[in-house]
């Protein structure tokens, strides 16, 4: 089998505010260095990030001259993934195009009638999917694969890795981890990085692509730790653990964390899971090993919207959780979402209330974004496919299909002086900024703070 050359592309990913502006996490992209794990084996592979580097695409295409190029793609990049396909393919006719990514996991098939100058995409997770392709195995037995055969697409479903501890660890060496940027609420020191340990959620809340991402698979304990040594061993000392729900199976946690304490491996961690998930002899055995930091997504403060958005979680077990992991010397970080669609504004303010009878040293206020692939993009009259649309699809844009926009916005600031604009929480947060981790990440949260909050902007 001959060596293929491979770029892989991840388009802009773009933001507004949140709590703080500029603390926006650029992370790298761990989608795309497993897949460049499992294809760097038997090829040659260059990975180009659009959010840590101004790369010209063109230039790097002359350069490299890749057989195949993929993109990934959430559903705000798709335009910009468009856009550089269109470029690369009006270069080159020859190199093949590949997709990935939530987007296409939303709109599958629908991207293959559309553009045809892409030329597969894989829907799931694309690790040994793309290998299969690239490998040459013929295409009709490549799960998640679609393409075009006979003026006709061929469909093979969405591809879902049964056992996580087959993949190698992602290959981070192929990014500068340096370019990337984590928000001061998510690390204490420097280098810091991701990590990922388990994929799929038990859940189906209706803002969430829960069938593509599957059913819940978890790496086994000893996988786990063998990636934390590692990391550490380069010299990493903090890390942003990525999985959805964290302590899902409370025991491989208590084995894992039980291995870091007798190995005495040091290192700084967070994590987020469901505050009905915990318990204090699991988050004391998590604070021992390294843990700092708990997010919890609570999501609403409302009981009904709480049933209506399928999160069903227990609001009295949200301030226990709270309380609990305050009380072994965590910190919390709690997500909140404003303006679902059935959502009223005096559900909104339930939810603000609610927050602040949290002990939590961080609630992240965001606006309820609806997805192409989510149960909410059902209560939408918008075309998954207009490029229009997908531009305004951002985390925390001030824009809402079920809200007016002025009054959401009005809404979402609301909420954050409502919380930080208290003397404990100004108190509590401004100590932290200068007494918790290196002085490199006290400085930035202090200049956050005070000149960069949107709170403090009209």
């Amino acid at each position: 089998m001959d060596e293929k050359k491979i770029l892989l592309i991840n388009p802009h990913e773009y933001y507004s505010e949140s709590i703080i502006s500029s603390s926006e996490s650029t992370m790298p992209p761990l989608g795309l260095l497993y897949i460049a794990a499992v294809l760097e084996e038997k090829h040659k592979v260059k990975i180009i990030d659009l959010n840590a580097s101004n790369t010209n695409i063109i230039l790097e295409i002359k350069k490299h001259n890749p057989d195949f190029v993929g993109i990934t793609s959430l559903s705000p990049q798709f335009p910009e993934a468009i856009d550089i396909n269109k470029k690369i393919k009006d270069y080159n006719k020859d190199i093949k195009i590949i997709f990935g990514g939530s987007h296409v996991n939303a709109i599958g098939n629908a991207i293959l009638e559309r553009f045809p100058s892409v030329d597969y995409i894989i829907k799931g997770e694309g690790e040994k999917a793309i290998e299969k392709l690239i490998n040459g195995i013929r295409l009709e037995e490549i799960e998640g694969l679609s393409f075009r055969k006979n003026g006709k697409i061929v469909d093979n479903g969405i591809a879902i890795i049964k056992d996580l501890d087959t993949l190698p660890f992602p290959a981070r060496h192929l990014v500068d981890l340096s370019k990337y940027k984590e928000s001061p609420f998510y690390y204490r020191f420097n280098p810091n990085t991701t990590f990922l340990s388990s994929r799929g959620c038990a859940y189906h809340c209706i803002f969430c692509d829960y069938k593509a991402r599957g059913y819940p698979r978890m790496q086994s304990p000893k996988r786990t730790v063998d990636e934390i040594k590692f990391l550490v061993d380069k010299g990493v000392k903090d890390l942003r653990i990525m999985d959805e729900f964290f302590t899902l199976d409370k025991n491989r946690i208590k084995n894992i964390c039980d291995t870091l304490i007798k190995e005495k491996i040091d290192v700084g961690w967070c994590c987020q899971t469901r505050a009905d998930a915990i318990n204090k002899e699991l988050l004391t055995k998590m604070k021992r090993a390294g843990c700092y930091l708990v997010q919890y997504g609570v999501e609403t403060g409302n009981k009904e919207i709480m049933k209506k958005i399928n999160k069903n979680l227990d609001l009295d077990k949200v301030k226990k959780a709270v309380e609990v992991s305050k009380s072994v010397g965590l910190d919390v970080h709690a997500f909140f979402m404003l303006g679902f669609p059935f959502e009223t504004k005096k559900n909104i303010l339930d939810t603000i209330k609610f927050a602040k009878s949290l002990k939590s040293d961080i609630c992240e206020f965001s606006i309820a974004t609806p997805y192409p692939g989510t149960k909410m993009w059902e209560y939408t009259n918008l075309d998954p496919n207009d490029m229009d649309v997908l531009k305004n699809l951002l985390f925390y844009s001030p824009k809402s299909s079920f809200f007016n926009e002025a009054e959401i916005k009005k809404l979402f600031k609301y909420a954050l002086k409502e919380f930080y604009l208290r003397p404990n929480v100004l108190i509590n947060t401004l100590y932290k900024a200068l007494t918790k981790g290196c002085i490199e990440r006290r400085k930035k949260l202090l200049k956050n703070l005070i000149f960069e909050s949107p709170l403090l902007r009209k």
